[in-house]
């Protein structure tokens, strides 16, 4: 209904705008299956929240640490400093 009158047809947009919100909903169930599917595939030490028995070797990339260095260049430049 709209301004009390029904409607007889449904306009493009709504179902476009349908469209759009299962296909939404698909795309995201699906980077949940993926997200799953990785966490399961690290072992099991590795997933453990508490009392993990083994790190998982994380390191900073080249154009990260670079990008960070000129961040904290730039920042000590404008008079102020990041110490993190």
């Amino acid at each position: 209904m709209r301004a009390g009158k029904r409607l007889d047809h449904v306009s493009q947009a709504s179902v476009d705008a349908g469209f759009l919100q299962r296909e939404r909903r698909e795309r995201l169930a699906a980077i949940r299956r993926h997200a799953r599917a990785q966490l399961n595939a690290l072992p099991p030490s590795i997933r453990a929240i508490e009392n993990a028995t083994q790190g998982y070797p994380v390191e900073v990339s080249a154009p990260l640490a670079a990008a960070q260095q000129a961040l904290r260049a730039r920042l000590s430049h404008d008079g102020r400093r990041d110490d993190h």
